[in-house]
This record gives structure tokens, sequence and C-alpha cells, in this order.
């Protein structure tokens, strides 16, 4: 991801929901929190999307173009990892 177009985040998240993710991060590591975070605010965002809520169609966009970046990259970095372990 292009570090120049991103920003941090704290955010306060559920112990329970915080130990589930942890168990899927260490069983995946082709994923981490950012990719995640990524795909789960895109995913909300077009999921969500309307044009009477302050939206428009270049939102809608940016958020399904990182929604499917997200969520294909696992592909090719999980061959990659499969390859090279």
């Amino acid at each position: 991801m292009n570090q120049e177009n991103c920003i941090s985040l704290e955010a306060e998240i559920n112990s329970e929901l915080h130990k589930s993710l942890q168990k899927y991060l260490d069983y995946h590591p082709y994923w981490d929190i950012n990719r995640v975070l990524n795909a789960s605010l895109s995913l909300f965002m077009m999921q969500n999307w309307r044009r009477d809520n302050g939206l428009d169609q270049q939102d809608s966009d940016t958020c399904t173009r990182i929604y499917l970046d997200s969520i294909f990259h696992e592909y090719y970095t999980h061959r990659h990892y499969e390859q090279n372990s």
C-alpha cells in the first residue's frame, strides 16, 4: 500500500473480537491488521453507500477498488508465501 495515501488510526475494539482477529492473523501470516481494516472498512462503505448520505460515485468506486485490492492481494501473497516456505 502506498504510504503517502495512508493515515494512522487508533480504535478500541471488543477484547473477544481482538482475540479472534489475532488467532486469524496467526493462522494467516499473509494477512495483517492493515489489510483486515482496509477490507473491513471498504466493505462496510460499499454495503452502506447511498447518494443521500453524502457519498458520490467516486467514493463508491474508491471503496470498491480498495476492497478488491485487499481481498485479491491475498491470492498472490498466499501463493508467494507457500512457494517460499
